[in-house]
């Protein structure tokens, strides 16, 4: 939601907002307010309205053709003209909330590419220069906030092959046409695109450099230069996608991984200032060497290792989705959503109805209320076996479901037994109180491992690096005030004033992501002839467009048994003229009670997404075995 928050803002306002007026507007949605709420709070700001035209219910084409050229930076095409003017003719929309509707509607499939590159590029401006107010490396301004945003021109990102046609033309409008039209563009949801109507998942998380590791800049020998280093440590753990920053002067320069090797440092994605950046590695620390013509200082640095981008959630097919149709006397329409068995804590399915996204969450027992945004709950939905049923009196639109589902490959940090915390209590002979904690089992330490305490309400966490245990600190890097000293696996925690330990727990051991796997269930019999087939995509790879990693196909007989199946799906998947680059990316394993089998990837560090198992007799049904 806060990036949501500062896309609407730099859209809306035209500039990057100050910390203070984000936290003010995380505060009302807190407290109530909804998204849609605050777009329109915006909008009738002073400062809105002097970038948008007044809408008047008599000239409804100056409004969109200046909000067109306001957020585009272009006139409006004919088809989006005539189908906003008559949602505005109709009061389907509230002019208030047009540059939500705009920005979502750029975004949505029936969007225009360019139009979502731009508004996606300010809001990556705002973001970035809303970071750098909130790291201290420079003063809010609104001025210089406004200019990031403005300074972002259509032409800079836009692909000249997919700019629109057939122009409205202000001196000539013509026939507004048909608003009806089947190509007219569906209602968008009023929701940032990375949030709706698709569930996310967290990306990875930056890692900052240790200031030990950053040096004192100094003059070269012999020449009119500076140079500094940074140790970046080790770096083999990068993918398509990792980050690598510095910041020097105020300004983030940053060198993105393609998946083989390193970027060039630079800001604003173009960037690179009076700088020379160069990475080397050795004996397997990477260290980047910074140089200038003048001195200057790197005030900080970070390592984002593993996939910077939020993987996307599985889109559910439109032969899933049954529209709405009057059963006794309602509307009733459905979402099959497939098997949800494997559902953990955390994932979501969402489904977009007449163009509000509404998603349940699981709680690891059951499925949550369906909400719009967290508030409206919408009653009307209703899940069971996979299937959600949506009941209405009036007839409606399902314009889209998603799901997100899987166990989460990370382990979990282990709690430990309150009777192995003990109560603070005073010294006898010194002065202060002091407590222990019995971690037990912490001979098979590994680099990277973790045990904390809860002291007071505030958690400490310290981390297993170079054969020894390292500082306590808090979620803001603070170092605890308390003292606390190792004797075996007991630690004993001291200090001048009473406390209180609430809770404790350690993540020892390999900590490592667990491979990927998916099991995949052959339940009934098989009484005529069918065809299974099983393909398996990288994580984020488009299963309508791009091909397969690996496909497996079956020929079952009326009279095989489930056992032959699965044991002729155990020869295709070690078969490696299966896989795309005829190397066998899995392994394979049954469960002969459940009539089941699972595949695991033998690379623990890369995760896949299958489609649905399909097994597809001679006759015009299908059997659907999802994962």
């Amino acid at each position: 939601m806060r990036d949501s928050l500062i896309d609407i803002a730099a859209a809306t306002l035209g500039r990057s907002p100050s910390p203070g007026e984000l936290a003010a507007w995380q505060s009302q949605l807190e407290a109530g307010f909804t998204y849609q709420d605050l777009a329109i709070e915006l909008y009738t700001s002073e400062e809105a309205q002097e970038r948008f035209p007044v809408f008047e219910d008599e000239d409804i084409d100056s409004f969109l053709l200046g909000a067109y050229q306001t957020l585009f930076g272009r006139l409006p095409d004919n088809e989006g003209m005539n189908y906003w003017r008559d949602r505005l003719e109709n009061d389907d929309i509230d002019p208030e909330t047009m540059v939500a509707v705009l920005l979502a509607g750029a975004r949505a499939e029936t969007g225009n590419v360019n139009d979502a590159s731009l508004i996606d590029a300010r809001a990556d401006a705002a973001i970035q220069y809303l970071a750098q107010v909130e790291a201290g490396d420079i003063e809010y301004d609104a001025t210089q906030a406004a200019s990031v945003v403005q300074g972002v021109a259509r032409e800079d990102v836009a692909n000249p092959d997919r700019e629109p046609d057939d122009l409205y033309d202000p001196e000539d409008p013509g026939d507004p046409g048909d608003p009806g039209d089947p190509g007219a563009p569906a209602q968008p949801t009023f929701e940032h695109a990375e949030n709706s109507p698709r569930p996310s998942m967290p990306a990875a998380e930056p890692d900052e450099i240790d200031p030990e590791d950053i040096s004192e800049t100094q003059a070269v020998e012999g020449a009119a230069q500076y140079v500094a280093t940074v140790n970046f440590g080790d770096l083999q753990d990068a993918t398509d996608g990792s980050m690598l920053s510095v910041t020097i002067g105020g300004v983030t320069y940053i060198a993105t991984h393609d998946g083989e090797t390193w970027g060039d440092f630079a800001a604003d994605g173009s960037d690179s200032g009076d700088f020379t950046f160069s990475l080397d590695e050795d004996n397997g620390e990477t260290a980047l060497a910074v140089v200038a013509e003048e001195n200057f200082s790197v005030a900080a640095a970070e390592k984002t290792l593993g996939s910077t981008v939020e993987p996307d959630p599985v889109d559910i097919g439109e032969e899933n989705i049954e529209q709405p149709s009057v059963i006794d006397g309602t509307y009733q329409g459905a979402v099959d959503f497939g098997d949800l068995s494997g559902a953990a804590e955390g994932n979501q399915l969402t489904v977009n109805i007449g163009g509000v996204a509404y998603t349940a969450s699981y709680d690891g027992e059951a499925w949550g209320d369906w909400t719009d945004d967290g508030e409206t709950v919408n009653e009307a939905i209703a899940l069971e076996n996979g299937v959600a049923t949506i009941t209405s009196d009036q007839d409606f639109e399902i314009s889209g479901a998603a799901r997100l589902i899987g166990e989460s490959t990370s382990p979990e940090p282990q709690p430990i037994d309150a009777a192995n915390i003990s109560e603070a209590e005073e010294q006898a002979m010194a002065e202060g109180y002091a407590a222990t904690v019995d971690f037990g089992g912490l001979d098979e330490l590994e680099t990277g491992n973790t045990v904390s305490v809860v002291i007071d309400g505030i958690s400490f966490t310290a981390s297993y690096e170079d054969g020894a245990w390292g500082d306590f600190i808090d979620d803001n890097a603070h170092v605890a005030p308390h003292s606390f000293d190792w004797q075996g696996n007991i630690l004993h925690v001291q200090s001048d004033d009473d406390f209180t330990i609430e809770a404790a727990a350690k993540l020892v051991g390999d900590t490592s992501a667990q491979p990927w796997a998916a099991t995949f269930e052959l339940g009934g019999e098989i009484d005529e002839d069918y065809l299974y087939t099983l393909s398996i995509f990288a994580e984020n790879g488009d299963t309508e467009d791009e091909a397969a990693l690996a496909t497996f196909t079956v020929e079952a007989d009326a009279d095989a048994s489930i056992d032959d199946v699965m044991a002729a799906f155990a020869a295709q998947v070690a078969y490696e003229d299966n896989y795309t680059e005829e190397e066998v990316l899995f392994d394979f394993a049954t469960d002969a009670e459940a009539d089941a089998f699972t595949i695991t990837a033998i690379q623990d560090a890369v995760d896949y997404q299958a489609v649905p198992l399909v097994g597809m007799p001679e006759v015009d049904t299908a059997q659907d075995l999802v994962a």
